[in-house]
């Protein structure tokens, strides 16, 4: 039989504790990165297209066009409004997190396909307008969804204003 000495007493107990803490702090770390803020703050961290190509287990394929697409747009200075994020909204296997700035709101929204992925930005309100136009949306039909974005009042607005000049340039030349 084997004899245990005092020190190996405590050295088997300090072990066991510490294997205790080692499983408890990778199911906390496994926990924490299988969030949806985990992924968010990861893909806030990309700013390049090298960022993307190496968080590309972060994002869904709509997801990689959508943030391709915003990293094209914002080449050279940028002026960019402050964000504000709200907290995540979970809703089975999609999340979103609702966003405020200066000239809209929306959400940004997140499929779990094993983890948390981005998957599209959702505009709910930009320029003082409501609406729903998903990015991914304007990216694949850019006159469409030119289209839904334009303020037909100020189009008509602007279409009186220039039938008024057009008769009056018409009327003065009689």
């Amino acid at each position: 039989m084997l004899k245990m000495t005092t020190n190996t007493r405590r050295f088997a107990w300090a072990a066991g504790i510490m294997s205790s803490v080692i499983v408890a702090f990778a199911a906390w770390q496994s926990h924490v990165h299988a969030s949806p803020e985990y992924a968010l703050r990861i893909v806030q961290e990309i700013n390049s297209q090298a960022d993307l190509d190496t968080r590309k287990e972060f994002v869904t394929a709509k997801g990689y066009k959508v943030a391709t697409a915003c990293i094209q747009a914002k080449d050279g200075p940028s002026d960019q409004p402050q964000l504000t994020i709200g907290p995540a909204r979970v809703e089975g296997d999609k999340c979103y997190f609702a966003f405020s700035q200066k000239d809209g709101a929306g959400f940004f929204c997140f499929e779990h396909d094993g983890r948390w992925k981005f998957d599209d930005v959702l505009f709910t309100k930009l320029h003082g307008r409501e609406m729903e136009l998903s990015l991914s949306y304007t990216i694949d039909h850019p006159y469409r969804a030119a289209l839904q974005m334009m303020d037909w009042k100020e189009m008509w607005k602007a279409f009186l204003v220039g039938a008024e000049i057009g008769a009056a340039i018409g009327s003065s030349g009689s």
